[in-house]
């Protein structure tokens, strides 16, 4: 329902654009509601510094890449390179505010043990940030 008002509304003045934000905001009502249900019959909220973060750091992270995606040829190549970059830099810096839980580094060791791989210097990054 969110989605198809939003669209109505947004894709007659905004085009694409609209219809990306449309989107968007009908996935954060979308994954906002389980939270209410949550706090609803448990009395306990769900949101703390591990949900906000990543949105805190995309934010800004989005507005510095709006001019530069403007400043680059809209070429496949620019894009996926520029897209690239900018995914990169995001896990850098939530791996940086949030670091890594007991979850994630168990998650990342049973994929060592059960490919035989050895993660070398990415074990002391994953000691460092956890």
């Amino acid at each position: 329902v969110v989605n198809l008002v939003a669209n109505l509304i947004l894709i007659p003045q905004y085009g694409a654009y609209g219809a990306a934000v449309a989107t968007t905001l009908s996935f954060a009502v979308l994954s906002v509601l389980p939270t209410i249900e949550v706090r609803y019959y448990t009395g306990k909220t769900t949101l703390n510094r591990s949900v906000f973060a990543p949105i805190f750091i995309a934010i800004p992270l989005m507005l510095a890449a709006i001019p530069v995606f403007h400043a680059t040829p809209p070429t496949l190549l620019w894009t996926f390179g520029a897209s690239a970059t900018f995914a990169l830099i995001y896990v850098v810096a939530v791996i940086i505010v949030l670091g890594f839980t007991s979850t994630d580094l168990m998650v990342i060791r049973s994929f060592e043990d059960k490919f035989d791989v050895s993660l070398g210097s990415f074990n002391t990054i994953l000691r460092w940030f956890s």
